[in-house]
């Protein structure tokens, strides 16, 4: 009892002390106004400060309460700088996550101000971490529309919304809202996060699928219309003339064909796009390409009175890939040289090596292909004149394999023409390959 009593006198004296140690450099700023008497009245309390400390102090360690009370504030100390340490390193681990997501993120308290911004988000809205934190949403986000989205989304937990960002690069952006709370029980919002994602690149492979799907069904419609017209007029009674009866036959037997070519475009397509294309991967010449395009196309350049011929310089090494592919890309843009290319014309087919790569040239004189056409050619379905491609007996997918099959070769293909005087295809392919 007697020990409380004697602290609580001690800690008294002291709190009087220093109230009048308040009064007294009050009244030395009032009546005497000088430096000198502060900082000497100052040093006084310092030094009965620290008197009163060590006698409180000394009494204390005598004190066997104050042994026991010291090692469990050691403990607790220790539990604390544990803690702090621990949970320094998880905000470090957790800012390290989010700024490595290729996601933009963004939290927000619920006055709209930036609290957090990860790298993603700051090259989407091109600004940078120090220029953000703290600041309002609608200091990063410019663009009314986008600012309409995110503010419908500040009072929706879990949505989605989509928005085109305007501008050169014309992005679409997907926006994921959800709310911030201090624990999992607690409905008290504290703000929200946004995590936002490009999906441009997404769109743009969406609008292709829609588009194929579309040409597919197109294609595959037109010849199956004319097939069902000409069973129909012979079921009707036209099987019972051989003249009429003939000539529908061979119409349905060009039909089924072209089908026929159509469906294994397509499959071509799907098999170089699949996984499992490297499975034939040899070395080959290109010299044995040629030769087998060759035998394939010489009869068909020889009804149509096309010169086809071939220059193929010494020394190109061996090129490492699939065959058959390779040989189909050739084929391709050599059918294709033929076809547009009017009777008596020229088709050559040249090949060289020129530094680390192999050079084909396919070269024809035919009716060329138009500045406009000539962007677009290498797109499935893309025809630059459909009636006589059609009449051909083209799928309009041709040069989409070709250039498909250039892809996987990671090489290149270029177009030189002039309307009315004839192409030039240039597939240039690295070599990696043995002589």
């Amino acid at each position: 009892m007697k020990k409380k009593i004697f602290v609580i006198l001690l800690l008294l004296s002291l709190i009087a002390i220093t109230i009048l140690f308040v009064e007294f450099l009050s009244s030395q700023r009032i009546v005497y106004g000088t430096v000198a008497n502060i900082k000497l009245a100052y040093y006084i309390f310092v030094f009965i400060f620290i008197g009163f400390l060590m006698t409180l102090l000394t009494y204390f360690y005598r004190n066997k309460d104050f042994k026991i009370l010291s090692k469990e504030f050691n403990e607790v100390n220790k539990q604390l700088n544990s803690t702090i340490l621990q949970l320094r390193e998880n905000n470090i681990k957790f800012k390290s996550i989010l700024t490595s997501i290729t996601d933009g993120v963004i939290a927000v308290d619920n006055n709209k101000n930036i609290i957090f911004i990860n790298s993603s988000a700051e090259k989407i809205f091109k600004m940078d971490e120090e220029e953000s934190i703290d600041k309002n949403l609608d200091y990063i986000i410019k663009d009314e529309k986008a600012q309409q989205v995110f503010y419908e989304l500040l009072t929706k937990n879990g949505e989605e919304r989509e928005y085109e960002i305007s501008g050169l690069d014309h992005k679409v952006m997907k926006i994921n809202s959800n709310f911030i709370f201090e624990d999992k029980n607690s409905r008290e919002k504290l703000g929200t996060i946004f995590v936002i994602r490009d999906i441009t690149e997404l769109k743009k492979l969406e609008s292709i699928r829609k588009d194929f799907v579309a040409n597919v069904s197109h294609e595959l419609k037109t010849p199956l219309t004319s097939l069902k017209g000409f069973i129909e007029t012979l079921k009707s009674g036209a099987i019972g003339d051989p003249s009429v009866s003939d000539k529908f036959l061979n119409i349905m037997d060009i039909e089924v064909n072209r089908m026929n070519a159509l469906v294994e475009d397509l499959l071509m397509l799907s098999e170089i796009e699949s996984e499992k294309r490297n499975a034939l991967d040899e070395y080959f010449h290109i010299e044995e390409v040629i030769d087998e395009v060759f035998q394939v196309l010489n009869i068909k350049a020889e009804k149509r009175n096309i010169v086809l011929s071939r220059g193929i310089k010494k020394g190109i090494p061996a090129i490492y890939g699939n065959f058959n592919y390779f040989k189909q890309m050739i084929l391709n843009l050599t059918d294709n040289a033929i076809k547009y290319t009017q009777k008596g014309g020229k088709v050559v087919v040249k090949a060289q090596k020129i530094r680390s790569h192999v050079v084909i040239d396919v070269i024809d004189t035919g009716i060329g292909i138009a500045p406009e056409d000539q962007k677009r050619i290498f797109e499935r379905f893309y025809r630059v004149d459909k009636s006589r491609s059609k009449q051909m007996g083209g799928t309009g997918l041709g040069l989409a394999i070709v250039k498909h099959i250039v892809l996987m070769f990671k090489g290149t293909i270029t177009i030189n023409s002039k309307f009315g005087e004839g192409s030039i295809f240039t597939v240039t392919i690295p070599l990696d390959g043995k002589d």
